[in-house]
């Protein structure tokens, strides 16, 4: 069978593959990091800690 690949950038990669093995027709996916200038990083090293506001500061 021939198939096609496409790259696909998303923020929370574990979620996105999640929603992506849902879909008919998507046979496989793969999560990784892309563009980076360390070779192989851990997850501890491209972790970043979302940012939290105090309610006060956000106006909804």
């Amino acid at each position: 069978m021939k198939t096609k690949d496409i790259y696909l950038a998303g923020g929370c990669f574990w979620g996105t593959e999640h929603y992506f093995k849902q879909i008919e027709g998507v046979l496989e996916t793969e999560v990784g990091f892309a563009n980076g200038h360390t070779e192989n990083p851990t997850y501890k090293e491209v972790y970043r800690t979302p940012l939290v506001l105090p309610p006060s500061s956000v106006a909804i």
